[in-house]
């Protein structure tokens, strides 16, 4: 059982996982990096990474690179925590919390008791202060030439259509699409993971089986208020699942979890929809809430069908609606750091237009 290890999780532990965790790892993981794989992807991957690469730091790091590109919005520190502790690799564990502090460290049940000490940062010497510079005034003119700064609200519907050409197409490995550009463009902002993320559910198909759950018990159980099913996680020490309605649902505890919004609902789902041992997932939820097996099955299969739309119109269109003020270059800068230089023509193509039609 891991609820020892969920009762410990922070907030940080939703961060996605880094490439120094990643090094660590691979540094560490060795010969059993295959033993790490199996269950997270397919045995023709994993033959693939064996063949396409010479050291076992390399067929590691390949793996982890491949596992966390995958789904960048679920697979965070907490999972990775999880499943080393399920290898019992807490050596791994350790090793992690004394080179990269920020992924935090584990108490583990059988340690006996002891202080920590955080290893010391060498002290920077301190730098003359410069002079304050006074604060800039918005202006959607550069002096230099009086270039008009362009917003993904610029964006007319040809343009977003061109783009669509370039970033819907998966072309395969190492080539980026429009999934990796708006995880490029919006860093962090877990919020904007989960919008992301039910956009690529809807257009290759696949989808969360524990979204139902939710939609049936809104039907079955009505009145179940969110403090009630808070008590449930924590029971089933889902303390990952508690803490987050502790962080953004706190002021509303005696609300229905029907009328729950979506992001939220898609948020705890995905952390129910966990598949590691020892960890309560949906379906032990939805025992508890009386649902029988074959209601349980029923949900299991109602998974979303690949949509024919566009994800990258869908992308432009979420940035529009939640991040107006992204610039057109801060794209390009994106698109260029992924190695999409053609679709970095294809914006300067739309800015040229854009200044042309202002003269």
């Amino acid at each position: 059982m891991s609820g020892w290890l969920l009762k410990q999780l922070v907030p940080t532990d939703e961060n996605p996982i880094s490439r120094d965790v990643k090094d660590v790892v691979a540094m560490n993981l060795n010969v059993d990096w295959k033993k790490f794989a199996y269950g997270i992807m397919s045995d023709q991957d994993i033959e693939r990474i064996d063949l396409d690469n010479r050291t076992v730091y390399e067929k590691c790091f390949e793996m982890l690179n491949k596992w966390t590109e995958s789904n960048p919005y679920e697979i965070t520190n907490a999972i990775l925590k999880l499943k080393l502790n399920e290898m019992q690799r807490r050596d791994i564990l350790m090793d992690i919390a004394d080179k990269v502090p920020s992924f935090g460290r584990v108490k583990f049940p059988d340690e006996p008791t002891r202080s920590y000490e955080e290893p010391r940062q060498p002290q920077q010497p301190q730098q003359p202060q410069q002079p304050q510079q006074p604060a800039r005034q918005e202006n959607l003119y550069e002096r230099d030439g009086g270039n008009k700064e362009f917003y993904v609200t610029d964006l007319s519907l040809r343009d977003t259509d061109e783009l669509a050409t370039k970033l819907d197409v998966t072309y395969g490995a190492g080539i980026s699409n429009w999934k990796n550009v708006a995880h490029e463009l919006i860093g962090r902002d877990s919020e904007l993971f989960y919008q992301i993320k039910d956009l690529d559910l809807h257009y290759y198909g696949g989808g969360n089986p524990a979204l139902e759950f939710f939609k049936q018990l809104a039907m079955k159980e009505p009145d179940v208020t969110i403090r009630q099913f808070q008590s449930i996680c924590k029971e089933f020490q889902r303390m990952d699942m508690s803490l987050y309605i502790d962080q953004k649902l706190s002021n509303n505890l005696d609300g229905f979890v029907r009328d729950l919004q979506s992001q939220h609902k898609e948020r705890l789902a995905s952390y129910m929809n966990l598949n590691i041992p020892g960890v309560y997932d949906w379906e032990m939820f939805a025992d508890e809430y009386g649902f029988n097996r074959q209601q349980i099955n029923l949900m299991r299969a109602a998974l979303k069908e690949g949509g024919s739309f566009s994800p990258t119109k869908k992308l432009v269109e979420l940035l529009q609606q939640s991040r107006p003020l992204t610039t057109l270059d801060e794209i390009k800068r994106a698109c260029a750091k992924l190695g999409r230089n053609d679709v970095v023509l294809v914006l300067n193509k739309a800015i040229e237009k854009k200044k042309q039609r202002m003269t």
